[in-house]
């Protein structure tokens, strides 16, 4: 997809049928964070997401297999995600998080595009861009930089402790766990259903 020149999807196919979704930034970070919940039950997050991110407004008709409805969701998510975060975050190690890093990207949107995100609405896959955008000098992009490099490789001391540090100061809560994969969500699902 040309985010440029394409017009950017406002709705899912599912059940041989398309259904009006929400695009906004804000609906898919809490779509992210709805299906990262733990503590909800597969079937809880499920309902949830559907709820989150439908376009009640638009139409009243929903998906008639309610996994179809989570699994369209996820594609429309994922498609965004794995083509513009895929370029910031590492495959093999969770370097970056929605919700933990939430405060980051707020102050990186603001420095870099004068964006305050409390009062902005924009396309998922429009947000995505501009974060991938994101300068080098951004806090995000150097705690990123931090969590991800490889100390191993790292020969000078002073640099090598330096990284350890920050790897430390800014680790992820929720660990060093794989990203949020499809496969994440096909497993819940099955749970779920």
């Amino acid at each position: 997809m040309n985010i440029i020149t394409d017009i950017l999807p406002e709705s899912v196919e599912a059940d041989g049928g398309s259904y009006p979704i929400k695009t906004d930034f804000k609906v898919w970070l809490k779509f992210y964070s709805i299906m990262t919940d733990k503590e909800k039950s597969p079937a809880e997050r499920a309902t949830s997401a559907i709820l989150c991110c439908f376009d009640g407004d638009k139409s009243k008709k929903l998906p008639k297999r309610l996994d179809d409805a989570v699994s369209a969701l996820f594609r429309f998510y994922s498609k965004g995600a794995d083509e513009e975060c895929g370029k910031i975050a590492s495959k093999t190690e969770k370097v970056f998080d929605f919700t933990e890093d939430s405060g980051y990207i707020y102050a990186a949107f603001f420095e870099q595009y004068g964006i305050d995100l409390t009062k902005s609405s924009m396309h998922w896959y429009r947000f995505l861009a501009l974060l991938n955008g994101l300068s080098e000098n951004t806090q995000l992009r150097k705690i990123i930089a931090w969590r991800s490099a490889n100390l191993s490789e790292i020969r000078d001391d002073k640099k090598r402790d330096f990284y350890r540090k920050m790897k430390s100061i800014y680790r992820l809560k929720s660990g060093g766990a794989d990203a949020f994969t499809e496969k994440d969500i096909a497993n819940e699902l099955s749970k779920a259903f």
